[in-house]
């Protein structure tokens, strides 16, 4: 084991080593350039144990970018919070909340109630409130037929 991390101090010890030809090492520049200027003839390589850290690492980032349409894929309809990250169950959570705000809002807009009164009611913004009522009108205009 070498006293320290200096990428100085493994030049010193690579120098004292001629023998090696192959020098797993991780990804940092300090230790590449290290190594390239002690044994400029020897190999390098990724390590076993940063090769496996990265891939998990790289793995666990796309399955968590991709769980949506995981989820689509497999006919997941409901959610099982348990099984979600802690991030993901926040998210989760939030969804929710804004979801069953939204079916109140829309509730009270299908009554015929008037924008300010719904704001007044919810403390949602009247710009929220608004964008609803305007969809609402959006899906039962009547159509036309040329």
């Amino acid at each position: 084991m070498l006293p320290d991390r200096e990428p100085a101090t493994a030049r010193a010890w690579l120098i004292q080593q001629p023998q090696i030809e192959i020098i797993a090492r991780d990804r940092g520049g300090g230790y590449a350039q290290a190594a390239a200027q002690a044994l400029p003839h020897a190999g390098q390589v990724a390590d076993r144990w940063h090769l496996m850290e990265n891939a998990s690492h790289a793995f666990l980032d796309a399955v968590r970018k991709s769980m949506r349409q995981v989820r689509v894929a497999i006919g997941t309809a409901t959610l099982n919070p348990k099984l979600l990250t802690a991030a993901e169950r926040l998210q989760y959570e939030g969804y929710l909340r804004r979801e069953e705000a939204n079916a109140v809002i829309r509730g009270l807009v299908s009554e015929g109630v008037s924008i300010k009164e719904i704001v007044r009611r919810t403390g949602h913004s009247r710009k929220l409130v608004g964008f609803h009522a305007e969809l609402s009108r959006f899906f039962h205009r009547e159509v036309s037929h040329l």
